[in-house]
């Protein structure tokens, strides 16, 4: 929870709470070597005893409304009780199987660890304390259901508040529309339960602070063996199933072989969630401390957009346009991993996809589904590569073919040969900028030729950070924020207003909400082609920057910035362009 709330003051707030437990554990230490009878009295059992008591109650006074609140969000979001039942009945699955995986790490690692042993218990009175008769199966779900809904409100009873809450959430699904108001409602409750938490936990480092120090002072320095076999315990149990039994579901669930470690592995799955697919595609990659695993969704519903919502300038989206509707030519779109170009390209194809064109696409993998076109995923461990479909989807007589990534030369030199031939080609490349993608089609080995004359427009994208509009506020420039943004915007750069999201419940407290594109355009014109042509690269380059007159990442950003979109900081970070 500590890692999830905003940094304040250039300190996070888990280090803050570190620093409050190595200072309580000296401070305790220090106090029990001292042994005063008086400081004990007024500091330990005074002080420390009512900030460290507060502290806690303060946790337990958000555990109740953050589950009831978070839970009817979730229940309410969901819409369809159909896919409720669906959706809690996987996870009431994976949660069994999940938490037997970790208990019985826990009990193994307990067992070899042996937490505790050596604590003496020397002036504890236990004679009061009886063990309670464990219930059966059957009687703990029998109490799952309450009889007093608001008993178990006042007790914290959380098994049947779970209960009654989602209860409480499929009545109002039931009840339709009437209960819109409701819904707000709930989401409204849970932000301000949010915002408690982010109250609560900024004095956490106070609180455990005292707690500590309130322990070792009373226990001493011969405490902290068997508090550190504990904490041990715990935090390897916690990894363990973090890094190992979540990694063998994930593979498993993808279809990768959860023996292989060695290598990288890449699979997908999906699931469905509101009545929309989500592909989840894995990437594992062995490092020195493990695998890493990036997972990618992809929403195959709403995934898609038009190229009137990718947010253009006018005139690029005019001669982007221009561009893919003529019979032949390339038209590739650049930028790094990330950064769009699928859905640049996938928002062309929904265009041009009518019945009197043939399209084809050779994809790794196939992102999203598009009715009325052939899509041909690439498999490399049977030899099915770019360069063997492509050939192959130039037989199938297409208008229209969409390569997904010109990685090589000769996909690049059959692609361009298509362009020339009289088809559209179009693909993504994975250049710095619209001027280095002609150089580096030339540094692949693509002959100069080829690539004057399949060309027809290139263009690169970035996708920055959405200012969240429920905490938007004015923002006022660093001096080195200023001198870049006087750049682009001279004289006037004092007299914009600039924004920035201060970080709220909506938004995770990032101050961001959403992403969108920022452009360039080269257009391969007569001047360009013949520059290309030339063995000087600073011609080409002379030229392109000409042709652009100015129109780089860096002034489509900074016109995000003025409109308020984004932030500075974003602007700066996607743009590679430099004062001459």
């Amino acid at each position: 929870m500590a890692d999830s709330l905003p940094k304040r003051g250039g300190m996070s707030l888990t280090t803050k709470i570190v620093i409050g437990m190595a200072a309580g554990l000296i401070t305790g230490t220090i106090l029990n070597i001292i042994g005063s009878a008086g400081v004990n009295s007024w500091l330990v059992d005074g002080l420390f005893a009512m900030i460290g008591t507060a502290f806690v109650n303060g946790l337990k006074m958000l555990v109740v409304p953050l589950v009831v609140f978070s839970l009817l969000c979730g229940v309410l979001g969901i819409g369809d009780i159909r896919m409720l039942g669906r959706v809690g009945g996987k996870s009431f699955a994976l949660y069994i199987a999940t938490t037997a995986i970790a208990i019985a790490t826990a009990i193994l690692l307990g067992l070899l660890i042996g937490p505790g042993e050596g604590f003496v218990m020397e002036g504890v009175d236990t004679s009061g304390v009886t063990a309670a008769e464990a219930p059966t199966v059957w009687q703990v779900f029998a109490n799952i259901v309450p009889s007093n809904p608001v008993a178990s409100l006042a007790n914290g009873d959380m098994l049947q508040i779970i209960f009654y809450t989602i209860v409480v959430g499929i009545a109002a699904l039931m009840l339709g529309e009437q209960s819109t108001g409701f819904a707000k409602a709930c989401e409204y409750m849970n932000e301000l339960a949010m915002k408690i938490v982010e109250i609560v936990m900024s004095f956490a480092p106070y609180g455990v602070f005292c707690l500590i120090a309130k322990v070792f002072a009373k226990e001493g320095i011969d405490l902290f063996i068997p508090v550190l076999a504990y904490v041990v315990t715990l935090t390897g149990a916690l990894l363990l199933h973090l890094f190992v039994t979540l990694m063998l579901i994930l593979k498993l669930m993808s279809g990768l072989d959860i023996s292989e470690k060695r290598l990288p592995q890449d699979g997908r799955f999906a699931i469905k969630v509101r009545n929309n697919m989500i592909d989840v595609r894995i990437s594992t990659m062995p490092t020195q401390h493990g695998e890493s695993v990036v997972m990618r969704l992809l929403n195959q519903n709403t995934g898609l957009l038009g190229l009137d919502r990718l947010n253009m300038p006018a005139r690029t989206l005019e001669r982007l346009r221009h561009a893919v509707r003529r019979p032949s030519g390339m038209v590739l779109v650049t930028g790094p991993t990330g950064s769009g170009k699928t859905t640049t390209l996938y928002a062309a194809l929904s265009e041009l996809n009518t019945t009197e064109k043939k399209i084809i696409t050779v994809e790794d993998p196939v992102e999203y589904r598009l009715p009325g076109i052939n899509q041909v995923q690439v498999h490399e461990k049977i030899d099915l590569s770019f360069d063997r479909v492509l050939r192959s989807a130039l037989r199938q007589d297409p208008d229209i073919v969409l390569v997904g990534e010109m990685r090589d030369q000769t996909t690049a030199e059959i692609g361009m040969r298509a362009a020339i031939t009289g088809h559209m080609v179009l693909s993504t490349l994975h250049t710095n900028d619209v001027i280095s993608t002609p150089i580096r089609l030339l540094d692949m080995g693509v002959p100069r030729y080829m690539v004057a004359l399949s060309l027809q427009l290139v263009l690169a994208q970035r996708l920055v950070r959405v200012v969240c509009e429920n905490c938007a506020e004015p923002y006022a420039p660093t001096p080195h924020e200023h001198e870049w943004l006087r750049y682009e915007l001279g004289d006037t750069v004092d007299q914009r207003k600039y924004m920035h999201g201060k970080g709220c419940a909506h938004c995770g407290g990032t101050g961001y909400a959403g992403r969108t594109g920022v452009y360039e355009m080269l257009e391969m014109t007569n001047e360009i082609v013949e520059a290309i042509n030339s063995d000087d690269t600073g011609t080409f380059v002379q030229a392109a920057r000409k042709q652009m007159a100015g129109e780089t990442l860096r002034r489509d950003a900074v016109r995000q910035v003025v409109r308020g979109r984004t932030t500075i900081e974003e602007a700066m970070r996607i743009s590679n362009q430099f004062e001459d």
